[in-house]
Formats: C-alpha cells, structure tokens, sequence
C-alpha cells in the first residue's frame, strides 16, 4: 500500500512539473512577443506571421476583396501597392481579370492555446487623385478603414463583426452593411447610398447627394454638422429624436401602447435628401461631437 501511494504521489508530482512547465514555457514567450500563436494539436506548433508585398495590382480599376480574421486598410499613396501581415497558415489568393482585381484569403485556426496575439492586417495603397470604377468589399472578423479613396460607379461594402471607418471617401450607387462594431463617416461625399447598420452609425460634416437612407436597428444614429439645407427625415421606433440648433423643425409623434414613433423633418433641398429610420435606438442631430 505505501508503495502504491508513493507511486500516485510521485505520477501526481510529475503531472504538476510538466503542467508548470508548460505555463512557464507560454508565459515566457508571451511576455516577450516571441511567439505570436501557439497551439497544442499532437504536440506544439508556432504560428508565426507572415509579411507580403509586390502582388500584381497596378491600374485596378474594379477592386473587389473577401477577407477573414484581418484588418483592412485602403489609402493613398505614391504606386498601387497591396501588403498583406497574416499568419503562415493564412492563404491569400490574388486574381486579376483585365482591371478587374480580387483579394481574398481563408481566415485562421487557433487551437486550444494562444498568446501574443495581435490582429492580421491587409493593406491597399493607391495612387494620389486615381478614381476606382467599382468597389465590393466583404468583411468578416476585422475593421475597415479607408481614406481618401473616390468610387465612380459603385460601391457595395459587407461589415460582419467588425467596425467601418470611412474618412473623406467619395462613394455613389450602392450600399454599406455593418452587422459588427459602428459605422463612423468623417466629411466625404455620398450619393445614392443605403447604410444598413445593426451597430451604431455617425457622420460628422458629411454631404449627402441624391436620396441616401441610414437604417439602424437596437442602436443610436448621431449626425454632426450635416450640411446645409440638406432634406432630412428623422423617424424613430421607439427611441427619440433630439435635433439642435436647425431652422424649421417639425416633429409628430405618435403612440400606440408601448410602442411610439418619433418623426422629425428639417431642410430645404429638394434634389439632395437623407432619410434616418432607428428602431429601438435614438436619434441626434447637433453642431458637435460631444454627444
């Protein structure tokens, strides 16, 4: 009977050695950043990433990307230029058609153990002042963020569990969906677009041209110096309508037991129109972005 004991004893002893080991062994790399991914499938094995360039996107005029688990970028710069920092299990496809250019890659797989890990990026650099015809991006797991980037002829963008940021962009005749973190538009230009958000939605010193609509669902719409006499429509499903600092405001509200719609109208411009429908969510209307 001792025996036996001293061999439990002894098995759980060493059970505990190896189990600290390996704590000590992800701790150390961890705090370091010397490994990115670790994982434990039929031993340990290291994801590292992987940095590329030098992918044939020169002259696109029809951008199209699907991409997975990675941040998306799309800026101006010097060339056409498409970087990608993914994991080395990560596979990046790139297929030109004519002008016609395709970006996608597959997402990643962590098992069981992870440390030191920071998002995959995917970065798309075009020339100063070069006008896309067409854009279509889809993401899912990752933010976009584009700036200063001019679409001609369409645009159709898909958010799945991550944010959008679009900053003095010139987008017309499509849409944007955001299923993830919020959609935030500083200045730039908008025509015909429908923003279909179930997260919230901001514009700051934005123009809108054409008839646009924001639709949010369980959130807040708030718009920030919108421009002048600009058409605009409030109406909102049970949330309110809070409008500051606009000439020839009119509200109507209507109630139905618990349910109650908020319907604001303001601005003079009959070619150029916004229509704002949040259900569940409030709206707001001012001159600063302290709200």
């Amino acid at each position: 009977m001792n025996n036996k004991k001293l061999r439990i004893t002894a098995l759980i002893g060493l059970a505990a050695i190896l189990v600290g080991s390996i704590m000590g062994i992800i701790g150390w790399y961890g705090n370091d950043s010397k490994l990115d991914t670790l994982s434990f499938d039929r031993g340990f094995h290291i994801e590292k990433y992987v940095t590329r360039q030098g992918y044939d996107v020169k002259d696109v005029k029809n951008l199209e990307l699907d991409t997975h688990d990675a941040d998306i970028t799309i800026k101006r710069g010097n060339e056409f230029g498409l970087k990608t920092r993914l994991l080395s299990q990560d596979r990046v496809t790139v297929k030109r058609d004519g002008n016609h250019v395709t970006v996608k890659n597959q997402g990643f797989e962590v098992k069981n153990i992870v440390t030191g890990y920071d998002q995959p990026t995917i970065t798309v650099t075009l020339p100063v002042d070069y006008p896309l015809d067409e854009l279509n991006i889809k993401v899912q797991g990752g933010t976009l963020d584009i700036s200063k980037l001019k679409v001609e002829q369409k645009t159709e963008i898909q958010n799945i569990d991550g944010g959008i940021i679009l900053n003095h962009v010139d987008f017309k005749n499509g849409s944007i969906r955001n299923d993830g973190s919020g959609t935030r538009l500083e200045g730039g230009n908008f025509q015909q677009m429908e923003f279909i958000n179930n997260a919230p939605f901001r514009a700051i010193k934005t123009n809108f041209m054409g008839d646009n609509t924001v639709k949010v669902q369980d959130n807040r719409v708030v718009l920030t110096q919108p421009q002048s006499n600009l058409a605009v429509d409030l109406t909102a499903h049970d949330g309110n309508v809070d409008v500051q600092n606009q000439k020839d405001v009119q509200t109507k509200r209507h109630d139905d037991g618990d349910f109650s719609t908020d319907k604001t109208t303001f601005g003079q411009d009959d070619e150029n129109k916004l229509h704002v429908i949040a259900t569940n969510g409030d709206i707001h209307v001012s001159d600063t972005e302290d709200y």
